[in-house]
């Protein structure tokens, strides 16, 4: 055996250890068959450009949104919101009881709040003076 540790993330290698990871939570989740466990890419445009976008997945009747930015110049004109909102309608079709998230102190705690995220958990000092925030919405 031998650990090899590299700043590069080999597509082969995530491919493999997400297979070895996926199999161990099929074992453990078999009453979860129905849930859509698919992922997520919503995309905001204009003029063929993308100024924005949702990230995420569903998994096991949650809706994880793992990334969302509006570029700067696009900011204040409530596309975030818009954005969020066709994620949790995208929830809603995929049957998912949940949307979760995290962000840091310093971007967006109150903006998903106004939607109607509540705050569960915190972690502080990461990044070191701050603090990354883990929210979640009952459907």
């Amino acid at each position: 055996m031998e650990i090899k540790i590299s700043t590069e993330i080999k597509d082969s290698n995530a491919m493999k250890i997400k297979e070895i990871l996926s199999s161990y939570n099929l074992k453990h989740t078999t009453e979860l068959v129905d849930c859509v466990n698919e992922s997520l890419e919503i995309t905001l445009t204009d003029n063929d450009e993308v100024i924005g976008g949702i990230l995420g997945r569903s998994l096991w009747g949650t809706l994880e949104i793992q990334s969302l930015a509006v570029k700067e110049s696009y900011r204040g004109q409530g596309l975030g919101k818009k954005l969020m909102l066709a994620a949790e309608q995208v929830a809603v079709d995929r049957k998912c009881k949940y949307i979760s998230l995290n962000t840091f102190s310093f971007q967006a705690s109150d903006f998903y709040q106004s939607l109607g995220f509540t705050v569960f958990a915190e972690e502080q000092d990461y990044p070191l003076g701050y603090a990354k925030l883990y929210l979640r919405k009952v459907l």
